[in-house]
C-alpha cells in the first residue's frame, strides 16, 4: 500500500543547522578527530564559508516550506530536539535573508 511505500522510501533527513550550530559541531568534531581535514585551515577557509554561502543561498531561494502532510501520510519523524534545531535555523535565516520572512511555511506533524 501507498503508506508503507512512502515510509520505506522516506529519507532520514535532519533539519538544517543554523550557521553557528554548524560551526560549533564542525569545530567539536575536528577537535575530537571525528572528522579530519587535509589541512588544518580547510575548516576556516573552505568548509565554514561554503556552508554559510549555501545556507544563505538555499533560504534565499525558498518560497514555500512544507514539513509534513495534511493527511499525516508522511512525517519527518523528528522529535523535540530536531524541532528546536529547525526553529534556530529558521531564526538564523530570517536574520540573514530578508526575503525569507515572506516565505510560506506549513508545519503539520514533525513526529
Amino acid at each position: 500500500d501507498w503508506i508503507s511505500i512512502t515510509e520505506g522510501c522516506k529519507a532520514g533527513r535532519k533539519p538544517p543547522l543554523a550557521i553557528e550550530a554548524f560551526e560549533a559541531k564542525m569545530r567539536a568534531d575536528s577537535a575530537s578527530r571525528t572528522i579530519m581535514f587535509t589541512s588544518a585551515s580547510d575548516l576556516d577557509t573552505i568548509v565554514l564559508p561554503n556552508y554559510q554561502r549555501g545556507f544563505v543561498a538555499a533560504f534565499a531561494s525558498v518560497t514555500e516550506m512544507n514539513f509534513g502532510s495534511s493527511d499525516r501520510s508522511w512525517t519527518l519523524g523528528w522529535r523535540d530536539a530536531q524541532a528546536v534545531e529547525l526553529a534556530k535555523a529558521l531564526a538564523d535565516a530570517g536574520r540573514r535573508v530578508p526575503s525569507m520572512r515572506a516565505a510560506s511555511m506549513r508545519v503539520r506533524e514533525l513526529c
